[in-house]
């Protein structure tokens, strides 16, 4: 019995707002299990043009379909790159989560796109973080380093860390969005969209999820850039997003790559500690109250504070209060990614401080985390 997913994009623009949609129907033989529906909306005239393939749609139903074992039939035109990329993609996640098979991709049509006159114009997915704002300062100000584009659009996703019934506390980090970003001639553009509902592991899904919201703007720039978060030298798998994979992302005509990973994130503080609208504005909180601000009190918050402790700098207003000990002391620690985040923090406070009294807490909470998962 053949199982699989059959997918059917379309685009409209109604009152100035760009919808991309697709129905997928979900069949075992010729029986349909179930249908599912996707949308994006956008307002940016970035997006506006119409996309000669459905990348996007098939980005979206990627994930899903390597975890049900079903094969893709896209409705439209794809990318003969992509799907070529995507094999290798899945490959690369199969060996890392197993229950994640390699499924077959069919459509209408494979398309040979010619590739645009190059340019360095970019887009990049930005959520206001420390990865996303590095990576915007990085491409706005042209350092530290020499790999830049000319970042032309910030795309901030509503759907993804603020559900769509979540209006309020996005308004507030859209807010805080612009404002960093005014002066700088770098668009916010919001995205609408209900893909992280169909999505049934976030953590692994999140970079097909972005890639598809970049391929949105792909006939208006040649390149797409998503934060990279763990450094290279401590990328864990398996993990949505890493700058292993996030090239097989693209096509002949938009790259996706990835940014800021050669960067501890201790680092990116110190360079962000120059843009004063970043450190005023920058926003981490994910486990606290939605509010579309930073709580000041969940595992992030405290983490990302003592980023900026560990470097000498003073508190940022972007928070509404300081660490205290006994908070370092209760700092629960839940992989290893988190403990690879309290190391650097811990090896550059060390440098800058010695034994002090929070340093020593910090290596405490690291000690007894290594401890008990041996």
């Amino acid at each position: 019995m053949k199982r699989r997913v059959v997918v059917w994009p379309s685009e409209s623009l109604r009152a100035g707002v760009k919808r991309r949609e697709f129905v997928s129907e979900y069949f075992d033989g010729d029986r349909l299990v179930t249908k599912r529906n996707v949308f994006f909306e956008t307002t940016s005239e970035g997006a506006g043009a119409s996309l000669p393939t459905a990348d996007w749609a098939l980005l979206s139903v990627l994930f899903n379909a390597m975890l049900y074992k079903r094969d893709i039939f896209i409705k439209a035109p794809i990318s003969r790159q992509l799907v070529h990329n995507l094999d290798e993609f899945q490959r690369a996640f199969n060996m890392w989560a197993p229950q994640l098979t390699v499924v077959d991709i069919r459509a209408d049509q494979e398309l040979d796109i010619v590739p645009k006159h190059s340019t360095n114009e970019a887009v990049m997915t930005f959520s206001g973080g420390v990865d996303a704002s590095f990576a915007a300062y990085r491409q706005i100000f042209k350092k530290p380093g020499y790999r830049h584009r000319d970042l032309k659009v910030a795309i901030l996703a509503h759907g993804f860390d603020f559900s769509l019934g979540k209006q309020e506390p996005f308004d507030v980090a859209r807010a805080a969005a612009e404002q960093m970003l005014e002066g700088t001639g770098v668009e916010v553009a919001v995205v609408r969209t209900n893909v992280r509902t169909i999505m049934k592991n976030w953590e692994l899904a999140h970079g097909l999820a972005l890639a598809a919201c970049l391929h949105l703007f792909s006939q208006r720039y040649q390149h797409g850039l998503i934060a990279g978060d763990e450094p290279y030298t401590n990328l864990q798998f398996p993990w949505g997003s890493t700058p292993l994979t996030n090239h097989l992302l693209s096509n002949s005509n938009f790259s996706i790559e990835t940014d800021g990973s050669a960067y501890t994130r201790t680092t990116k503080v110190m360079h962000l500690s120059s843009w004063k609208a970043a450190v005023n504005n920058v926003r981490v909180c994910w486990e606290g109250p939605k509010t579309g601000r930073n709580c000041g009190k969940c595992e992030k918050c405290i983490r990302t504070i003592l980023n900026f402790r560990a470097c000498g700098l003073s508190l940022p207003s972007a928070f509404p209060c300081d660490v205290t000990d006994e908070q370092i002391s209760l700092i629960k620690v839940r992989n290893n990614i988190q403990r690879d985040y309290l190391e650097d923090i811990l090896r550059v406070a060390r440098e800058r401080y010695g034994d002090v009294r929070w340093v020593q807490l910090l290596n405490d909470v690291i000690v007894k985390y290594n401890a008990r998962v041996g």
